[in-house]
């Protein structure tokens, strides 16, 4: 699919483009030398089907280990209890907190 835009305005580090179907485009500004105001953008979006399963594959392969990763401290919850076996251990927590904020960073880099 091709695609013309005119830039519309800068924001910060961020170009708004306008298609010609009236249509917003937000990509970042250091894409272009020389980037202004007006300036003619010719686009064009190809379809990568063989990139998008292999990113699904790599998301789905994280989401499996991070699984198995709460799934060992599941399976053995005597290990992470105290000898009553009613109150979850802080290591359990630990642990949990551990894969989630791994999960977290891979997922959603950048933000706390």
């Amino acid at each position: 699919m091709k695609k013309e835009a005119i830039v519309d305005r800068i924001e910060g580090k961020k170009a708004v483009l306008l298609t010609e179907e009236e249509e917003t485009v937000i990509l970042p500004a250091k894409w272009f030398k020389d980037i202004h105001e007006g300036m003619a953008i010719d686009m064009e979006f190809t379809e990568n089907p063989e990139r998008e399963a292999e990113s699904r594959k790599e998301a789905e392969d994280l989401l499996a280990r991070y699984l198995r990763q709460l799934q060992k401290v599941f399976d053995k919850p005597e290990n992470y209890t105290d000898k009553e076996g009613d109150k979850v251990k802080t290591e359990l927590e630990v642990m949990v907190y551990q894969v989630m904020r791994e999960a977290f960073e891979r997922f959603f880099p950048g933000r706390q």
